[in-house]
């Protein structure tokens, strides 16, 4: 069975969870203050360097952030 999602609780401040669909190449962040982003076109290589990373949140913000579109779903 191919693995198309991923979803992942995050040990963050800032971040609460955190999903990827591999096919979509989307990334969904929700954040500690509840709001969702949707970040287009993100690799699944980013998406393993973030999960692995020692800080999801600097990594975020280092990489992610203004890199990506993005869309505010909830």
């Amino acid at each position: 069975m191919k693995v198309t999602k991923e979803k992942l609780n995050v040990n963050s401040s800032a971040i609460l969870t955190m999903s990827y669909d591999f096919e979509a190449k989307l990334l969904t962040v929700k954040f500690a203050n509840s709001r969702v982003y949707q970040f287009e076109n993100v690799t699944t290589e980013i998406f393993y360097a973030m999960k692995h990373s020692e800080s999801i949140g600097k990594f975020f913000n280092k990489y992610i952030k203004w890199n990506y579109k993005f869309d505010h779903i909830g």
